[in-house]
């Protein structure tokens, strides 16, 4: 995340692999979206913080989810930049409203154009949609978990589901000809994670879906948040989750947790000695990752569930 080359955005120059935008996560959200050319033919979009993928064919545009909270009219309007094609596909990475919520927006306005959309997800996925009482609008095709593929405009993209990343049903889609991954909520790249790093339990199925990834073939990375993404960004999550899990294997031995027990209140016996190893762990911390913006805010929140991790399992 140090001595980057850093660029500013633009809708005509693929960025290189390993770039990153100049601006920050802030300085981007002063405007409607974002538009950053990946490669020959796909594109990165941001809208207030929230990003999309899309790839232009030669009859139509496949856009890798739709965003919501009016953020996907923002997507139609940055698609409309670079080429006058209608979008005729939507992929759902998995089912969390604020990434694909708008895809009613998408059929809409396909239907206006009299265009049957293809919209491709999970199976995983479906049964997350239908656990909400099926707020969007269901799949036309669905893609058998673990791992399936499917063809837009003569181009294979394939799509995998880890049995545990950001959730149940959270999908990597790989365009394996522009060398673009799209994977939302896993990394942020130019930032350390989310509070919790954006899961509530088994850090080491999130941290071997953070390994599949390595294995793809793949060059850039839409993330979901954050900037582009590079493979050295899931290096850099994984060193970090390995410093964090040496220093609580070093803590938690050492914190006794009978001075924890003072009343009748039990869930303050655990939080107690989960924060007293928390605490420690992330003094330890400091001294290699203090320097990273949000430091402070989200390493605490880290080292807790780090501490889960070793309680129970």
């Amino acid at each position: 995340m140090q001595n980057e080359e850093l660029i500013d955005p633009s809708k005509l120059v693929p960025i290189i692999p390993g770039q990153k935008l100049r601006e920050s996560n802030y300085q981007r959200t002063k405007r409607p979206y974002t538009l950053q050319r990946l490669t020959e033919r796909a594109y990165w979009v941001e809208s207030q913080i929230y990003q999309s993928t899309f790839l232009i064919g030669k009859k139509g545009v496949m856009v890798i989810d739709p965003l919501s909270y009016g953020r996907g009219m923002n997507v139609l309007k940055a698609i409309g930049e670079v080429t006058s094609l209608p979008v005729t596909t939507i992929i759902y990475s998995h089912y969390h409203y604020d990434h694909i919520g708008d895809a009613v927006v998408f059929a809409k306005t396909a239907h206006d154009l009299g265009i049957q959309l293809r919209i491709i997800a999970s199976s995983a996925c479906l049964e997350e949609i239908h656990k909400y009482k099926d707020k969007v609008p269901l799949p036309t095709e669905v893609i058998r978990t673990p791992r399936g593929a499917f063809d837009f405009e003569g181009e294979r993209i394939d799509m995998g589901t880890p049995e545990q990343g950001h959730s149940s049903d959270n999908s990597w889609v790989l365009i394996e000809g522009e060398g673009v991954l799209h994977n939302v909520d896993m990394i942020h790249p130019g930032q350390l994670e989310f509070d919790n790093f954006g899961v509530g339990h088994y850090i080491d199925g999130y941290e071997e879906a953070l390994k599949e990834l390595l294995t793809l073939p793949w060059k850039i990375m839409t993330a979901g948040h954050g900037n582009i993404g590079a493979k050295k960004d899931v290096h850099f999550v994984l060193d970090y989750l390995a410093d964090l899990r040496a220093h609580t294997q070093a803590v938690m031995p050492k914190v006794p947790f009978e001075p924890f027990i003072k009343d009748e209140m039990m869930f303050a016996w655990f939080h107690g000695h989960r924060d007293a190893v928390a605490g420690q762990v992330m003094e330890r911390m400091r001294e290699k990752w203090g320097k990273y913006p949000g430091f402070d805010l989200v390493a605490l929140t880290h080292a807790r569930t780090m501490y889960w991790e070793y309680y129970l399992h």
